[in-house]
């Protein structure tokens, strides 16, 4: 998936693409049952193979704030420890573990004053052919106006340009983990992408 403005995430941090599972390996559901019958490897295993997943999640969200992401990456799996049990099986267990971490990291902002950045919009699907006839222009804006029109996104939105275009969650599994409707999440995309393009023009026009 191309991304629609240049540059880096960060030199030191490394977010590796989501992989599809490895069929030889036991699923999450089995792994989650191993763990509530007492293997504390199963519950390892779950760390190692979502933890990177999660912190790209967070990271983005409190760019600027390494320690703290790696500090609510740790939250979440300390929650999922405690609240495994509660993964009934009816959605799947990665849409179950980035509502724990979208959670954490709301009440991240709650308690602080933080705002987050993000380097990085994506696009495809539906909003692909409109973010494209402005993509020539948007590939020459330099980055630090991007972090800037993006700060000005809402919690939300950001959280949803992460999980639909980096993370490849569908619209049905973003709406599961937001809670909110199917139709709330391709509106507020697209609102965002606007908003960051009107956002990057407004800067432009003034400089």
């Amino acid at each position: 998936m191309n991304s629609v403005f240049k540059g880096k995430l960060d030199s030191n941090i490394k977010v590796e693409p989501f992989k599809n599972q490895d069929l030889s390996k036991p699923s999450d559901k089995i792994l989650i049952d191993q763990f509530l019958n007492g293997s504390r490897g199963s519950y390892e295993e779950i760390v190692q193979r979502y933890k990177e997943r999660i912190f790209g999640f967070i990271y983005f969200q409190v760019k600027q704030h390494k320690h703290d992401a790696e500090d609510l990456t740790q939250e979440v799996f300390i929650e999922l420890y405690k609240k495994a049990a509660h993964f009934r099986n009816e959605s799947k267990f990665s849409t179950y573990l980035f509502s724990i971490a979208k959670n954490i990291v709301l009440n991240y902002f709650r308690s602080s004053s933080r705002r987050f950045s993000l380097y990085k919009i994506f696009h495809k699907g539906e909003e692909e052919k409109a973010i494209n006839l402005q993509e020539q222009y948007l590939f020459e804006v330099d980055q630090k106006q991007v972090v800037l029109a993006l700060n000005r996104l809402p919690v939300d939105e950001r959280q949803i340009i992460y999980l639909c275009d980096k993370e490849d969650f569908s619209y049905l599994q973003i709406s599961e983990i937001l809670n909110i409707k199917v139709g709330t999440v391709r509106s507020r995309l697209s609102t965002a992408r606007k908003k960051v393009i009107s956002s990057l023009r407004e800067d432009n026009h003034e400089m």
